[in-house]
């Protein structure tokens, strides 16, 4: 037996219980390569970092859209496989990863919601997606019983309700920013923070709120916000004479920039 032999028998009966060793050809994917790669996510920011997980979770979305694509998806909805290509990419992701994701009460209630929607409420619920702020819709202050949203009217706004999608849109309700601390309200991609607001300031915006089922759907869809919106928002605040600022956000609320507010358009 050579000694070449003899000491690869001994380094296979030092291995402890628990102890696995893989060896594999190499690749691009190389010790060196994830320390550099570790340590360009933690030296160079947070941005970096978001686009990577975003851009992860881009890729999982349209992956699973691919694989979705077949009869067992259909079963779930009230449209035709033609109806169903000609919706916008984020809805069929949405959808896709809707078949695969586990069984729970919030998602069972988006399913049956599902199996009665047409293109067009489909078409609907997206037109208010890039407008959601911390599960609200702000109302106009001068009509209370209207939105700033282009495009849509009373009628619309009612079948978001008869949908579950909105709670009541006639009477609406009241958001008050509590004292004493920050407060940041969240869209998808874009913030709103208030500055802590002492006992004599109040923050109040009348507001539509969306129901539970609603606000889970929207969170599915993954839409950008409409930063001309959130600036509006904002100047609405600003009349209370409170501080205020506007924030792109990216996946996590912690990679985000400031927006210089003069130099975003008018709304609407």
């Amino acid at each position: 037996m050579s000694a070449d032999t003899t000491d690869n028998q001994r380094k296979l009966m030092s291995l402890q219980a628990g102890e696995v060793r893989v060896y594999a050809p190499p690749s691009w994917l190389t010790r060196r390569f994830i320390i550099l790669a570790l340590i360009g996510m933690f030296t160079v920011g947070p941005v970096p970092t978001a686009f990577m997980v975003t851009a992860v979770d881009q890729w999982l979305r349209n992956k699973v859209n691919d694989l979705m694509r077949g009869p067992d998806l259909y079963k779930s909805l009230s449209l035709e496989p033609k109806e169903f290509l000609r919706l916008p990419l984020h809805w069929r992701q949405a959808l896709a990863e809707l078949s695969v994701r586990p069984a729970t009460a919030k998602l069972a209630e988006i399913r049956e919601l599902m199996k009665t929607l047409t293109s067009e409420q489909i078409k609907l619920i997206s037109r208010i997606a890039p407008y959601v702020v911390e599960g609200l819709l702000v109302r106009d202050r001068d009509s209370p019983s209207k939105h700033p949203i282009p495009g849509l009217s009373i009628v619309d706004f009612a079948m978001l309700e008869d949908l579950r999608i909105l709670q009541n849109i006639q009477r609406g309700y009241k958001y008050n920013a509590p004292p004493n601390r920050p407060i940041v309200m969240r869209g998808r991609t874009a913030a709103i923070k208030i500055q802590g607001l002492d006992q004599e300031s109040v923050a109040s915006l009348p507001v539509t709120r969306l129901t539970e089922l609603g606000n889970t759907l929207i969170g599915l869809l993954r839409v950008p916000s409409d930063i001309r919106y959130f600036e509006w928002i904002a100047k609405e605040i600003d009349q209370e004479g409170i501080d205020v600022s506007v924030w792109a956000t990216g996946a996590r609320i912690k990679s985000a920039g400031r927006i210089q507010r003069n130099t975003v358009a008018s709304w609407p």
